[in-house]
């Protein structure tokens, strides 16, 4: 299904664009990957586990230390930005439990060449952890020769509480702007902006443990991911 909202930016031609989405009743046409004790990635329909949400994705880290659990592309290196815009989103909120020094864990939403790592070499992403950027999400990007740059989004992750991520990458490997929902809240550009056929992404919206052994599991409603291209 998609998501439409208004302004020019949301408009679709398939001659032009590769667009791929899911409200997440199933991983398709993406895939899942977890690694850890009792790690998964579950799906509910019909507003069974959220009010006027029709498809509902659960992701759990499990009980292992650097558990983790995805929904996204198949391979890492699936994305690679040149010329066309490219945009992605993703509802996502954590339902009971936040971040903190027991069990802690990061949300990322965004593109990624390592589903594995907290700070991975290749990105464009939201991160957020209580003992980065004081619980507020971040805005990340990372290039493979130029390092990282981060911005603060000024919106502290509250528990329970849905937010809608937005990624837009300029054309040519101008800036990637941060909405979240709805409104622009970060701007990265600059050499750190991954772009070309060596920093290669693939999609990426999941969490990743980074200690402690008990589940804090994510909840995402949708993942919708737009390139111009040419054909």
């Amino acid at each position: 299904m998609i998501r439409n909202f208004s302004g020019d930016r949301d408009r679709f031609n398939p001659k032009t664009s590769v667009f791929l989405a899911s409200d997440l009743d199933s991983a398709a046409p993406f895939t899942t990957s977890v690694s850890g004790t009792s790690a998964a990635v579950t799906f509910t329909t019909a507003a069974i586990a959220e009010t006027n949400r029709f498809g509902l994705a659960t992701l759990t880290q499990g009980s292992t230390t650097t558990g983790r659990a995805s929904i996204g592309t198949a391979t890492a290196d699936s994305v690679i930005f040149n010329s066309g815009v490219a945009t992605l989103r993703a509802a996502i909120k954590t339902p009971s439990n936040l971040s903190d020094g027991t069990n802690r864990y990061s949300i990322q939403v965004g593109f990624t060449n390592l589903v594995t790592s907290l700070s991975p070499t290749i990105a464009a992403q939201f991160r957020y952890r209580d003992n980065l950027n004081s619980g507020k999400w971040q805005a990340y990007c990372s290039e493979t020769s130029a390092g990282s740059s981060t911005a603060d989004t000024g919106i502290t992750v509250a528990v329970n509480t849905w937010y809608t991520l937005e990624l837009r990458l300029a054309r040519s490997g101008g800036p990637v702007q941060f909405y979240i929902n709805r409104s622009l809240v970060a701007t990265i550009s600059g050499a750190s902006v991954p772009t070309g056929t060596s920093n290669p992404c693939g999609i990426f919206c999941g969490s990743v443990k980074a200690l402690g052994t008990t589940a804090r599991p994510m909840y995402a409603d949708f993942l919708t991911f737009e390139q111009e291209v040419s054909r």
